[in-house]
């Protein structure tokens, strides 16, 4: 990966989708500025486990410190506990929360 590519990372909440509502046109607004987004699908379900979300987030293959991180309702909540377990030399560049919630 090049060190000069810009990264987003949008992640959508409960239920969501990453075709849904505004997650899919945020992805196509940053892609006309060469931003390379990923979008994880979480599981749909009310009752999964943050630990099912982990597995996609662990997934990304992506330079951290070129990372933009979107997150809404749930899936903001399983960035941040995701994020706060990688290795302290870790580094991000940006991480934005809408509608984070608490309930996970």
């Amino acid at each position: 990966m090049s060190t000069d590519s810009k990264y987003a990372v949008i992640t959508h909440g409960k239920g969501g989708s990453p075709n849904a509502s505004w997650i899919l046109w945020l992805k196509l607004q940053l892609e006309t500025y060469n931003y390379i987004c990923k979008t994880p699908s979480f599981p749909p379900q009310d009752n999964s486990k943050l630990s099912d979300w982990f597995i996609e987030l662990n997934k990304l293959d992506l330079d951290f410190s070129h990372s933009t991180f979107i997150a809404h309702a749930r899936g903001a909540m399983a960035l941040l506990r995701w994020i706060n377990r990688l290795p302290k030399n870790v580094h991000i560049y940006k991480i934005i929360t809408v509608s984070c919630n608490f309930d996970f």
